[in-house]
């Protein structure tokens, strides 16, 4: 140590990771001046924990992913498995085949088996590779058919509804057709797909030279309409469906 005004240099503890500084008293008027060797920062936080926390970050984000995985490979294991024990047992079994219960039960099933390998398993894949790399005509047929079997799903549901409303509150007026039954069905496979044709618009490959990525486009205004008359369709395809006050 060493008086500032002798000009004898005076060092000064610097954070860890930073560079020294030190006081010494060579100033024009005759007062103590700080200097710093490259990368030092008085007070400031090191750049050492700065990089520690950025790594714990990506640490902790690669755990939710990898738990993210896990999880869907289960649940694809359980809608695979689950739904093909549920079609297996109606079409091994001819009694069971003749139900008009069963024929939609049968439906339902294959919709929620199809949802494993078109949503479950693509999600999958999507996060394990991060980019698309099959072109844009898969990702609008792609995306149609994951719409179409979410639709199916729910408007299935609904066909057996409307079924099992007229055996329960119109008993005398219910004929058990297998034609009106056979005609629900269709139904709701042909609305399923329509709904779903506007996602063959909105949806394509963005940024196919750099990082390819499938998803909604909606730059022109060309685009917000078809979105918006797809957003219409759906509150109303649900509203009558679903028994609204013109509903079935």
């Amino acid at each position: 140590m060493g008086r500032s005004g002798d000009g004898i240099t005076t060092p000064v503890p610097a954070l860890e990771g930073q560079g020294q500084c030190a006081s010494t008293g060579n100033g024009s008027d005759g007062n103590a001046t700080d200097q710093c060797t490259p990368g030092a920062s008085q007070g400031g936080l090191p750049e050492y924990y700065k990089v520690r926390d950025e790594l714990v970050m990506l640490n902790v984000l690669k755990v939710i992913e990898d738990a993210q995985i896990t999880f869907l490979v289960l649940l694809l294991c359980v809608i695979v498995i689950g739904n093909a024990i549920v079609l297996a047992a109606i079409s091994l079994s001819q009694e069971r085949r003749r139900s008009r219960m069963n024929f939609f039960i049968m439906h339902l099933a294959l919709c929620d088996l199809l949802t494993g390998p078109l949503i479950v398993l693509v999600d999958i894949i999507t996060k394990v590779t991060e980019y698309w790399y099959a072109g844009e005509a898969v990702c609008k047929l792609l995306k149609f058919s994951q719409v179409t079997i979410a639709y199916s799903s729910t408007y299935m549901l609904v066909a057996l509804s409307i079924d099992r409303l007229d055996a329960v509150a119109r008993p005398l007026h219910f004929t058990g057709s297998w034609l009106r039954a056979k005609l629900l069905v269709a139904t709701a496979w042909i609305l399923s797909a329509l709904f779903a044709v506007p996602q063959l618009v909105l949806f394509e490959v963005i940024n196919p030279d750099t990082a390819p990525m499938c998803h909604m486009h909606l730059e022109t205004v060309y685009h917000w309409r078809v979105r918006h008359l797809d957003l219409v369709n759906e509150q109303g395809i649900n509203k009558v469906w679903g028994g609204g006050e013109n509903g079935w």
